[in-house]
Protein backbone atom coordinates (compact mmCIF):
# COMPACT_ATOMS: atom_id res chain seq x y z
CA UNK A 1 0.00 0.00 0.00
CA UNK A 2 1.50 3.65 -0.37
CA UNK A 3 0.02 6.63 1.89
CA UNK A 4 -1.09 9.06 -0.14
CA UNK A 5 -1.76 12.94 1.40
CA UNK A 6 -4.24 15.32 -0.27
CA UNK A 7 -6.33 18.45 0.66
CA UNK A 8 -9.50 18.25 1.10
CA UNK A 9 -12.10 21.55 1.40
CA UNK A 10 -14.79 21.83 4.28
CA UNK A 11 -17.51 20.72 2.19
CA UNK A 12 -15.93 17.90 0.02
CA UNK A 13 -15.05 16.32 3.63
CA UNK A 14 -18.26 16.73 4.34
CA UNK A 15 -19.90 14.69 1.54
CA UNK A 16 -17.25 11.92 2.52
CA UNK A 17 -18.17 11.88 5.97
CA UNK A 18 -21.96 11.51 4.96
CA UNK A 19 -21.47 8.66 2.38
CA UNK A 20 -19.44 7.09 5.34
CA UNK A 21 -22.05 7.93 8.08
CA UNK A 22 -24.83 7.04 5.34
CA UNK A 23 -23.09 3.54 4.22
CA UNK A 24 -21.61 2.49 7.26
CA UNK A 25 -18.15 2.75 6.50
CA UNK A 26 -16.02 1.92 9.32
CA UNK A 27 -13.35 4.94 8.39
CA UNK A 28 -12.78 8.04 6.21
CA UNK A 29 -9.95 6.33 4.31
CA UNK A 30 -12.42 3.10 3.24
CA UNK A 31 -15.37 6.08 1.80
CA UNK A 32 -12.23 7.57 0.08
CA UNK A 33 -10.75 3.98 -1.46
CA UNK A 34 -14.77 3.03 -2.02
CA UNK A 35 -15.47 6.18 -3.68
CA UNK A 36 -12.34 6.48 -5.64
CA UNK A 37 -12.68 2.80 -6.57
CA UNK A 38 -16.30 3.60 -7.98
CA UNK A 39 -15.15 6.61 -10.04
CA UNK A 40 -12.38 4.96 -11.69
CA UNK A 41 -14.60 1.74 -12.50
CA UNK A 42 -16.92 4.20 -14.05
CA UNK A 43 -13.88 5.98 -15.74
CA UNK A 44 -12.64 2.64 -17.05
CA UNK A 45 -16.21 1.58 -18.82
CA UNK A 46 -16.10 5.43 -20.29
CA UNK A 47 -12.85 5.98 -21.45
CA UNK A 48 -10.88 2.67 -21.51
CA UNK A 49 -8.64 1.20 -19.09
CA UNK A 50 -5.60 3.75 -16.80
CA UNK A 51 -3.20 0.88 -17.86
CA UNK A 52 -3.69 2.04 -21.69
CA UNK A 53 -4.23 5.48 -21.01
CA UNK A 54 -7.39 6.09 -22.18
Amino acid sequence: MVKLQLLLTDSELKEIDDYRYGNRVPSRSEAVRILLEQSLERWRQGTGTPEDGG
